[in-house]
């Protein structure tokens, strides 16, 4: 197959710590090893306002633009929109790739891309999000898919999701998080505690994190040498840190505060039981670490670890908070059951290596771009290249419009120039 540039769009992009920040690197490092042009698309931070517009550090491009910014780091201004849509243009992607339906970013990429240049687009859902959108969300929301040639979904149960927000009339594929395994190797066990416990996460009501000291709390009645490692931020760690002075845990909960993933590592190569507690949790690539390094992990059916975990076989999925306890207590109390778990897990990863999953993710490529002559381009364009007596033409960006289009520089200051 040629290769590839693909642009992967979202608000949200390392340094910033996530699982679609996380599974954005892992895609762009696994398409450029199988010899594609990945360029990761995003902007500046609160924390990082002043970065460099294009970082080549991760061995591919990566371009902040310089854009206002809204809540939680993310853009729904004109200027992106202008940015945005001139470094598409002069860029020559062949396939652009929204991350995440929640990213405004995101979608001004696709929109502009399919409805004024005709580029052919996927965008990949990263969250459960149907049962809380209202009716006029609900309706944003499939305009905002209207524009996306090949819609896909990191688990099965993201994927049921995004195609009840599409009324069930779409096909999604299912495109995995994935992690690099040759990454994942198990370290000498550096942390103390019998057993040692852990949860990495963000610390949101979503994630559930008091669950998780609530579950450890019953463990150490039965086992006084435990220790749970916490390692995460967000809006619940004051929270979180008051209920664990308030319960007199100190001496046996450790506060990590948010790791980078190379120190991710060396925590959960210590670790016998991985808690993730969320029960809204459309992946974690928290959870495919743990099982990467042999840790059984407890946490809900009805998430996307059903599509990693496996009731009994490498952890336990509860249907309610008392039985997440009552699996973690068990769990922590058999030895010998988290030895033979701690093998399945490390053998179910495999499937989830990037080397593995990338060929999805190249599949729904190749899907979009059977789709080149699949015109949804904005009626106001259409009218004003009537006007300028050069009608769309049907598949016209493919054929090589983007390559006429590559030859000359973007207009605006602030956007570079990309060359193939």
């Amino acid at each position: 197959m040629e290769t590839l540039r693909v642009i992967l769009v979202s608000d949200w992009f390392l340094p910033r710590k996530g699982g679609v920040e996380t599974a954005i690197y892992n895609l762009a490092k696994s398409l450029l090893e199988k010899g594609h042009d990945p360029i990761v698309l995003t902007h500046q931070t609160r924390l990082q306002p002043n970065p460099p517009i294009i970082d080549e550090t991760p061995g591919f491009p990566v371009v902040r633009l310089r854009v206002p910014l809204n809540g939680d780091d993310y853009t729904t201004s004109y200027k992106a929109a202008l940015l945005l849509f001139d470094f598409i243009k002069h860029n020559a992607p062949d396939v652009i790739h929204g991350h995440s339906l929640l990213s405004p970013f995101a979608l001004l990429a696709i929109h502009g891309g399919k409805g004024i240049l005709g580029v052919p687009t996927v965008l990949t859902h990263h969250s459960l999000v149907y049962e809380e959108l209202r009716y006029r969300q609900l309706k944003m929301a499939r305009y905002a898919l209207s524009r996306v040639d090949v819609p896909t979904a990191v688990s099965s149960i993201v994927r049921e999701d995004l195609q009840k927000i599409m009324g069930g009339k779409r096909e999604v594929m299912v495109t995995p998080n994935c992690i690099r395994l040759k990454e994942w190797t198990r370290l000498e066990r550096s942390y103390d505690g019998d057993p040692v416990v852990s949860f990495v996460s963000r610390l949101t009501e979503r994630k559930n994190p008091l669950l998780a000291l609530k579950a450890f709390e019953e463990i150490l009645r039965e086992h006084p040498g435990a220790k749970l490692y916490i390692a995460g931020w967000g809006p619940l760690r004051d929270r979180l840190l008051s209920e664990i002075s308030r319960r007199g845990l100190d001496k046996h909960v450790v506060y990590l505060g948010p790791l980078d993933r190379e120190k991710v590592r060396p925590l959960l190569s210590s670790t016998d039981l991985f808690l993730m507690p969320g029960k809204k949790e459309a992946f974690s690539i928290a959870t495919l670490e743990a099982l990467a390094l042999g840790v059984p992990v407890v946490g809900f059916k009805g998430t996307g670890l059903e599509d990693m975990v496996k009731h009994g076989y490498n952890g336990f999925l509860a249907r309610s908070d008392d039985e997440f306890i009552e699996l973690s207590l068990r769990l922590a109390g058999d030895e010998g059951l988290r030895r033979a778990m701690s093998a399945r897990a490390v053998e179910t990863s495999k499937k989830f290596d990037c080397n593995v999953v990338v060929d999805s993710y190249i599949d729904a490529y190749k899907k979009a771009l059977e789709s080149c002559a699949n015109e949804r381009r904005l009626l106001i364009y259409r009218l004003y290249r009537v006007l300028r007596r050069d009608p769309v033409k049907p598949g016209e960006w493919c054929d090589g419009r983007k390559t006429v289009y590559h030859e000359v520089p973007p207009k605006r200051s602030g956007v570079p120039h990309i060359r193939r």
